[in-house]
């Protein structure tokens, strides 16, 4: 037996398929036929931000006698959002915040360092090394002149100076 193709309505006047409302956060066009009659093609679309989930095309056919779409109807779903790119952010901004906090403690130091140096020295009792950082009374005794200390029991320190022979 030969297949003889014809226009499906040809066969099958007056029968149409159920009438869709486009997607929630999307549309659709006729691409061809009505919109319901047996042949009409659908095509659906979302709105920007938007993902269609199913068939971006439906077609009007008759199966069984009856006419019915050819796919369920697809919905508009939102997109995945990219968290990649948000914890690369969050991970850029952290950093920054404690480059920031360092920087600052360093600067700090540095400032209460070069104080304490001011006020020794018109206080004349500094002593540098040889880096040239001021050295305080105990470790001016202690790079000069060989130290030990020892504690007792009760938690006194003492310090036995070694003088060379």
């Amino acid at each position: 037996m030969q297949s003889v193709t014809a226009p499906l309505d040809i066969y099958h006047t007056g029968l149409s398929c159920i009438a869709v409302l486009p997607p929630r956060r999307g549309s659709f066009y006729v691409e061809s036929g009505t919109g319901v009659s047996v042949g009409s093609v659908l095509a659906f679309w979302c709105r920007e931000g938007y993902q269609l989930v199913g068939s971006d095309k439906i077609y009007c056919n008759v199966r069984n006698g009856k006419p019915q779409w050819s796919n369920y109807l697809p919905v508009c779903e939102g997109k995945p959002e990219d968290r990649g790119l948000r914890v690369a952010v969050l991970a850029s901004v952290v950093s920054g915040i404690v480059i920031l906090a360092m920087s600052l403690s360093f600067l700090i130091c540095c400032l209460q360092e070069r104080s304490s140096k001011d006020r020794a020295k018109k206080e004349g009792r500094s002593r540098w090394d040889w880096r040239g950082r001021m050295l305080s009374v105990t470790a001016t005794i202690k790079a000069w002149l060989p130290v030990r200390a020892y504690s007792s029991s009760d938690h006194q320190t003492f310090i036995h100076i070694h003088t060379p022979v």
